[in-house]
């Protein structure tokens, strides 16, 4: 697959939706670890709802369930449920969480 799009982090969000193949979803904090793991960034909301709305409206992702993404089998446009600078705050403190909970585990 080549991952050659847009603005700054498209390409690595397709990446990590990508990691799980097409029919398998991926959450936003995998998306957002992911990121991190190959960036050392934590996207903001505009960062990451602009990506995945280009890729969703590009036809290179879909919206599953709630908040969860995979890639499609034909390059068909979709739309993506609303995702609020909220819903983004809650993502990251989940996601923050988890990694210094990881962190924890590794330490003892």
């Amino acid at each position: 697959m080549s991952l050659q799009y847009g603005p700054p982090f498209d390409e690595l969000v397709l990446r990590a939706i990508s990691r799980k193949g097409t029919g398998e979803s991926t959450s936003l904090i995998e998306i957002l670890a992911s990121v991190d793991g190959f960036q050392k960034v934590v996207l903001s909301h505009e960062e990451l709802a602009g990506a995945l709305s280009r890729l969703a409206a590009s036809g290179k992702i879909r919206e599953v369930e709630s908040r969860r993404f995979s890639l499609t089998e034909v390059d068909e446009p979709t739309v993506l449920s609303s995702y609020t600078p909220e819903d983004h705050e809650s993502v990251c403190k989940a996601y923050t969480k988890s990694f210094l909970d990881m962190y924890r585990k590794m330490r003892k």
